[in-house]
C-alpha cells in the first residue's frame, strides 16, 4: 500500500507538472517548501524550472498573423498577452516621444490639469499609433461593473488590456500606488474572464515639489519609480495565480523640458 501510495503521489506531481500556466508554477513551489526529502526538493526545483521556461516559451504564430507581419512588419495580436505586449510597446513609444522627441508636445502635456484630461490625450495617441492593432475606450464599464482608465481592445481578443493612470503630481504617495495596482488594476480590472495582463502608466508633469515615493520601505526616485513597483509586484506576483503579467510605464515630461532650456540657453562660455 505504502508503494502504491508512493506511486500515486508522483503520477499526481508528473501531471500537475505537464499542465501548462502560473498556477502549476505556483502550486509547485509550494509543494518543494513542504516535501521533507532534500535530494527530492532539488529535482522538484528542476522540474518548477523547466515549467517556467515552458510557459515563457511565445505560442506558436497563426497564418494570418505571419501574413499580416510579411506586409506590415506588426503582428496583430491574437491573445491577451499579445495585446498587451503591443500596448505596452506602444507606451514605450509614446514616453520616447515625450522624453526625447524633437517635435514633443510636451509643454501641453504640462499644462493640462488633471487625470480626465491627460488620460484623453494618452488614449488619443494610443489610438494614433496603435490603429491597426487596437482600440481605447476610457473609463467603460466591464462585466464586472469595474471602469478602467483606458483600455485597450482587439475584436479578435477575448478580454480586454486595462491600463490604469495615475498623475503623479496629484499626491499620489508610495504605498497609495501600491495599493493602486494591488487592488485596483490586479484585483478589480483583472477579474474578468480571459484578463491576464495589466498596465499601470504613471505620468509626472513636474508641478509638484516632491519626488520621492516610499515602496516597500525604501525611497525611490522618480527614475527608480517604475522598477520599484515591478519589484513590489514579483513580491506579491504568487498571490494573484490568474495574472500573468504587470508592466509600469513612467513618463517624465520635465526630462524633454530641462533639454529646451539647455538648448535655448546655448553652449556656455
Amino acid at each position: 500500500m505504502r508503494d502504491d501510495a508512493q506511486d500515486a503521489r508522483n503520477m499526481l506531481f508528473n501531471l500537475l507538472v505537464e499542465m501548462p500556466g502560473k498556477e502549476s508554477y505556483i502550486a509547485i513551489r509550494e509543494l518543494i517548501t513542504q516535501h521533507p526529502d532534500a535530494s527530492f526538493r532539488e529535482w522538484m526545483t528542476h522540474q518548477a524550472r523547466r515549467r517556467a521556461v515552458l510557459d515563457g516559451d511565445l505560442p506558436p504564430w497563426t497564418a494570418e498573423q505571419v501574413r499580416g507581419f510579411g506586409s506590415s512588419l506588426t503582428l496583430v495580436p491574437t491573445t491577451n498577452r499579445e495585446l498587451f505586449e503591443q500596448g505596452v510597446l506602444q507606451l514605450l513609444e509614446l514616453k520616447h516621444w515625450l522624453e526625447e522627441g524633437n517635435e514633443s508636445p510636451f509643454a501641453a502635456w504640462q499644462a493640462v490639469k488633471g487625470e480626465t484630461k491627460i488620460r484623453g490625450l494618452a488614449a488619443g495617441e494610443l489610438n494614433r499609433r496603435g490603429a491597426k492593432l487596437f482600440r481605447c475606450a476610457q473609463e467603460n464599464e466591464f462585466l464586472n461593473r469595474q471602469r478602467p482608465d483606458i483600455w485597450l481592445l482587439n475584436n479578435d481578443v477575448p478580454a480586454p488590456v486595462p491600463i490604469e493612470l495615475k498623475v503623479l503630481d496629484e499626491g499620489w504617495s508610495g504605498p497609495k500606488l501600491c495599493e493602486r495596482l494591488r487592488n485596483q488594476l490586479v484585483g478589480d480590472y483583472l477579474r474578468e474572464e480571459g484578463a491576464e495582463c495589466g498596465i499601470m502608466l504613471l505620468v509626472w508633469q513636474g508641478r509638484a515639489t516632491a519626488k520621492r515615493w516610499r515602496i516597500d520601505g525604501k525611497s525611490v526616485l522618480l527614475d527608480r519609480l517604475a522598477d520599484a513597483l515591478k519589484r513590489y509586484w514579483s513580491s506579491i506576483a504568487n498571490e494573484y495565480p490568474g495574472t500573468s503579467a504587470i508592466e509600469v510605464v513612467v513618463i517624465d515630461l520635465t526630462r524633454r523640458a530641462l533639454k529646451a532650456d539647455r538648448r535655448d540657453r546655448g553652449p556656455a562660455t
